[in-house]
């Protein structure tokens, strides 16, 4: 079973006119699927004006004790509430394109 974790943000001010920089962070498991399969990824649909936004995560560590699970990290300029973004998982595979309301994508839900 997959799954998603609660995302962690850190959010510190820059200074710049591009809003603050924001950290999310989020743990995922994959249970038998090989990280290289999916593509975890920050999405925010458009709204208030603003476009839709897709940010790839990085896998950055597996999970002490986890068998199959990963931490994942983004950091991005925004002027728009953490609220607006939400993580997903999106099937991979470097030859093919997958349509945005595809079913087999794993949205986080709250």
């Amino acid at each position: 079973m997959i799954r998603l974790n609660d995302p962690v943000l850190d959010r510190s001010a820059t200074g710049h006119q591009d809003g603050e920089q924001t950290t999310f962070e989020v743990q995922v498991y994959l249970g038998n699927i090989q990280p290289e399969m999916v593509r975890v990824e920050l999405f925010a649909e458009a709204k208030d004006g603003l476009p839709i936004e897709r940010h790839g995560m990085e896998l950055t560590t597996p999970l002490s004790g986890a068998v199959g699970g990963f931490t994942y990290v983004v950091s991005i300029a925004t002027r728009r509430p953490t609220g607006h973004y939400t993580p997903r998982l999106v099937p991979y595979h470097p030859e093919a394109l997958v349509p945005q309301e595809a079913e087999p994508i794993g949205w986080y839900v709250s």
